[in-house]
């Protein structure tokens, strides 16, 4: 005991000494301790995007960005915009612009939609930044509202703000973003297990409901295997006509839905790719979409309607006011928290073109989603109305021939006929059970002479 004690005593004494020495070692002052970047910053690792580990590397002598500490990178100079991803600190990219007032610079971004995205200047570090080009920022995406869940219901809860696509990637248009802090009812997952699939209005979106990324999202309530959903076709990348010179154009900046009308309710004609440029030839009179001219290939009226939020415009200051297409019926019974579809598949597909007169057979694969059975003695297949006016088909209602199941898939086949004018024309189709729609989708074809 006695030895124990000694022993104890001599390292307390020891390590007394040590510091004393220690102090009066160095005047030097006590460094500052490392700055902490503001808000920008990610938040802990689990709660942010995954790092983005591939980017171009600068060339020798190429304007260079060095990030000082985690950071967002986003789709437009200023919070306001969805974030990509995160660079981590210490990483790499390559300049490839600057914000008009100087407070974001532009990288070179493959994972963006037009490959460059912005990083806040107050975490970078940059080398040969003299002369870069100051680029336009893109619109501000619009505000795309969630179905409010009940606190009981498998939920995502955005972390900040994040694009709601039409389909799970990043090449699927964007509906628009949820603001930091949205709730949205979850009704399924990606096959990737990347997206999560979120109800939306479907008097504002038709199909009634867009994907978000797992990684910009906290879960709450979700089942331990969630329904999965496989992702519907997207539409075709169509190059617009080119403009003729000097008139105004619009200029996609994201992968954009270019719709039969001024609303995300109307059908998509075709998508626009990053960078594709159309010229305008009016604008609806609430100034947030443009009409833009099309091939009569893929629009017989050869118009089509861009949301602004994804377009950047030249000479477009004298554009006129135009009227809007019929818009789609209003849906008058939106659905529940139980009850979802997603389109599988149908045949044809959107834009095809008929002669006057001609008969098919127009078919679409929906999958129930909810968790709700669609019960044949309860559901209807029903047809909400036409495009334009113009019935293709004679049938009104037809009954469902087999319960469906949670999982399951329907095929509903209706005969159509193209009208004997040529034109635009569609319909627009229901599955309901118990009078609640549960099921939307919809057709449209060209009929040429």
């Amino acid at each position: 005991m006695k030895n124990r004690k000694s022993i104890l005593l001599f390292i307390v004494s020891l390590l007394v000494a040590v510091f004393l020495l220690a102090a009066c070692s160095s005047n030097e002052p006590t460094p500052a301790p490392t700055e902490v970047p503001p808000v920008e910053v990610a938040p802990d690792e689990g709660a942010v995007p995954e790092a983005v580990t591939v980017l171009p590397t600068p060339a020798a002598g190429e304007p260079s960005l060095t990030a000082k500490a985690n950071v967002n990178v986003r789709s437009g100079p200023s919070q306001q915009y969805p974030v990509y991803g995160v660079l981590a600190g210490g990483q790499v990219a390559k300049l490839v612009g600057i914000s008009a007032d100087k407070t974001y610079f532009a990288v070179d971004f493959p994972l963006a939609p037009t490959g460059s995205a912005w990083i806040d200047a107050k975490f970078a570090v940059v080398t040969g930044a003299d002369g870069l080009p100051v680029l336009e920022a893109p619109p501000v995406p619009p505000t795309t509202v969630f179905t409010p869940p009940q606190p009981s219901d498998p939920q995502v809860v955005a972390r900040q703000e994040v694009y709601v696509r039409s389909g799970p990637g990043t090449t699927f248009p964007a509906y628009g973003i949820a603001k930091d802090g949205a709730r949205g009812l979850v009704i399924g997952i990606s096959e990737d297990g990347n997206w999560w699939a979120v109800r939306i209005n479907p008097e504002v979106v038709g199909v009634g409901f867009g994907w978000v990324s797992v990684n910009l999202v906290d879960e709450e309530n979700i089942p331990e295997n969630p329904t999965v959903i496989k992702a519907s076709v997207a539409p075709q990348n169509v190059t617009p006509p080119p403009p003729a010179e000097g008139a105004p154009t619009a200029t996609a900046t994201d992968y954009v839905n270019v719709r039969s009308g001024p609303g995300t309710n109307y059908p998509t004609l075709i998508v626009a790719a990053p960078g594709a440029t159309a010229e305008i030839a009016g604008k609806s009179a609430d100034g947030a979409w443009w009409q833009v001219k099309l091939s009569t290939e893929v629009s017989t009226s050869g118009f089509g309607w861009a949301n602004s939020a994804y377009v950047s415009t030249q000479n477009a200051e004298n554009v006129p006011v135009v009227d809007s297409p019929t818009a789609p019926p209003t849906n008058p019974n939106p659905p529940s928290g139980t009850n979802a579809c997603i389109l599988v598949s149908q045949n044809p597909a959107d834009g095809t073109v008929f002669k006057m007169g001609a008969t098919f057979a127009m078919t679409w694969e929906v999958e129930n989603v909810g968790t709700d059975t669609w019960t044949a003695a309860n559901s209807l297949v029903t047809k909400l109305g036409a495009v334009v006016d113009q019935p293709l088909s004679a049938v009104d209602s037809m009954p469902l021939t087999q319960d469906v199941a949670t999982g399951a898939t329907y095929v509903v086949k209706v005969p159509m006929t193209a009208p004997d004018t040529a034109g635009q024309f569609g319909e627009y189709w229901s599955v309901t059970l118990n009078d609640q729609l549960v099921c939307y989708f919809y057709n449209v074809i060209q009929v040429q002479e």
